[in-house]
């Protein structure tokens, strides 16, 4: 296992032309998680899903935190959409508008 973590997870551009670079966390215990799984997969710790978001230019716009258990599957023109899974077999699509504080 490394003992330091990359500087960033991944990069994306949305279709606003917005950067946005995933970053790494701090992983957090998840309150009665199950330690046992596949090699590598622990279901006891979680890392969060964070992204800082930069405009065309590099001008930072601020840091997105997705909530627990959802996925980014798209971005841009200040909205984001994400899935979250309630069963097996069973996905919600969730769409949040985005609003970041001016500097």
């Amino acid at each position: 296992m490394p003992r330091v973590k990359p500087a960033y997870r991944g990069i994306d551009v949305g279709i606003d032309g917005r950067i946005w670079i995933r970053l790494h966390g701090i992983a957090e215990r998840v309150p009665g998680g199950d330690p046992t799984g596949p090699p590598g997969v622990s279901r006891a710790w979680r890392e969060p899903t964070l992204y800082d978001v930069f405009e065309s230019d590099g001008t930072y716009v601020g840091r997105v935190r997705l909530p627990d258990g959802v996925r980014l599957v798209g971005h841009g023109n200040g909205e984001v959409w994400g899935v979250t899974g309630v069963g097996l077999d069973e996905q919600i699509l969730i769409r949040y508008r985005l609003e970041f504080n001016a500097r």
